[in-house]
Protein backbone atom coordinates (compact mmCIF):
# COMPACT_ATOMS: atom_id res chain seq x y z
CA UNK A 1 0.00 0.00 0.00
CA UNK A 2 1.47 3.34 -1.07
CA UNK A 3 1.65 6.13 1.46
CA UNK A 4 0.85 9.68 0.55
CA UNK A 5 3.27 12.26 1.83
CA UNK A 6 1.78 15.55 2.90
CA UNK A 7 3.58 18.68 1.86
CA UNK A 8 4.61 21.24 4.41
CA UNK A 9 1.84 23.65 5.28
CA UNK A 10 2.66 27.34 5.00
CA UNK A 11 1.19 28.82 8.17
CA UNK A 12 2.23 32.33 7.10
CA UNK A 13 -0.41 32.35 4.34
CA UNK A 14 -3.21 34.20 6.06
CA UNK A 15 -4.83 36.39 3.44
CA UNK A 16 -7.14 36.00 0.45
CA UNK A 17 -4.41 36.21 -2.19
CA UNK A 18 -2.24 33.68 -0.36
CA UNK A 19 -5.06 31.17 0.03
CA UNK A 20 -6.18 31.69 -3.59
CA UNK A 21 -2.71 31.21 -5.06
CA UNK A 22 -2.05 28.17 -2.86
CA UNK A 23 -5.30 26.53 -3.98
CA UNK A 24 -4.65 27.36 -7.65
CA UNK A 25 -1.19 25.77 -7.38
CA UNK A 26 -2.70 22.67 -5.80
CA UNK A 27 -5.40 22.55 -8.49
CA UNK A 28 -2.78 22.69 -11.26
CA UNK A 29 -0.80 19.95 -9.54
CA UNK A 30 -3.75 17.60 -8.96
CA UNK A 31 -5.62 18.31 -12.22
CA UNK A 32 -3.23 19.52 -14.93
CA UNK A 33 -6.00 19.31 -17.53
CA UNK A 34 -7.96 22.03 -15.71
CA UNK A 35 -6.63 25.11 -17.50
CA UNK A 36 -9.52 27.60 -17.32
CA UNK A 37 -8.57 29.96 -14.51
CA UNK A 38 -10.79 32.86 -15.54
CA UNK A 39 -12.96 34.48 -12.90
CA UNK A 40 -16.14 33.37 -14.69
CA UNK A 41 -15.37 29.64 -14.40
CA UNK A 42 -17.60 27.91 -11.83
CA UNK A 43 -14.69 26.03 -10.25
CA UNK A 44 -12.65 29.20 -9.83
CA UNK A 45 -15.68 30.99 -8.34
CA UNK A 46 -15.94 28.23 -5.71
CA UNK A 47 -12.19 28.39 -5.09
CA UNK A 48 -12.39 32.16 -4.57
CA UNK A 49 -15.36 31.78 -2.23
CA UNK A 50 -13.38 29.30 -0.17
CA UNK A 51 -10.38 31.68 -0.14
CA UNK A 52 -12.67 34.46 1.11
CA UNK A 53 -14.04 32.24 3.87
CA UNK A 54 -10.55 31.18 4.91
CA UNK A 55 -9.44 34.81 4.96
CA UNK A 56 -12.33 35.70 7.29
CA UNK A 57 -11.63 32.72 9.56
CA UNK A 58 -7.95 33.64 9.66
CA UNK A 59 -8.86 37.20 10.68
CA UNK A 60 -11.12 35.93 13.47
CA UNK A 61 -8.44 33.52 14.61
CA UNK A 62 -5.86 36.32 14.82
CA UNK A 63 -8.32 38.63 16.57
CA UNK A 64 -9.25 36.01 19.15
CA UNK A 65 -5.64 35.02 19.80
Amino acid sequence: MARKVLKNIDYATKDYEGFRSMMLDMLKEKMPEYTDDSQTDAGIVLLELLATGLDILSYYNDTYA
